[in-house]
């Protein structure tokens, strides 16, 4: 009644997805596929994780150590810790009104990075000069048609760009 189960991976797997197999290393370049940069993990924890439950929310690597701390009841370590404790999601607590959750998580794999939300993903390359790419996740969620170069879509690769560059 009082341990807690959490089964997890370094990453996912593409298993045949986007015709392709394995996780970024799968494909050149390098690719951010959502079922390569989502890890996998399942909570098991009695009366206080709810059974056979998900959440939308994104959470980043970096949270994983203060939810884990906070789980056990113990202060995260004294560091420039970026992450945040996502405890009340998986426990199926409100979070605090004057403080939501974040919109936007990132990723970084050898010459490649990502950052994205809940609505849009670009992948930056080689420090800009690319092969880059621009997903509508609402639209597209199998990530088949790239935006980067579309017009109608500048203002939110530049926004998203940028938040990637800070």
């Amino acid at each position: 009644d009082n341990t807690i189960l959490i089964f997890t991976s370094t990453n996912g797997m593409l298993l045949g997805r986007h015709g392709l197999w394995g996780n970024g290393h799968a494909s050149n370049p390098i690719n951010m596929f959502d079922e390569t940069i989502g890890v996998p993990m399942i909570w098991q924890w009695p009366g206080r994780v709810p059974v056979q439950s998900s959440r939308p929310e994104l959470v980043d690597f970096t949270d994983f150590l203060p939810t884990v701390c906070e789980a056990a009841g113990i202060k995260a370590p004294d560091r420039n810790l970026s992450g945040r404790s996502y405890l009340p999601l998986v426990t199926n607590r409100p979070l605090p009104k004057k403080e939501p959750w974040k919109q936007l998580v990132f990723g970084h794999f050898r010459n490649t990075d990502m950052a994205r939300d809940n609505y849009f993903k670009v992948i930056v390359r080689n420090n800009g000069q690319g092969p880059n790419e621009l997903y509508d996740l609402r639209k597209d969620p199998r990530e088949r048609v790239n935006q980067y170069d579309n017009p109608g879509f500048v203002t939110v690769r530049d926004g998203l760009a940028k938040q990637l560059a800070e």
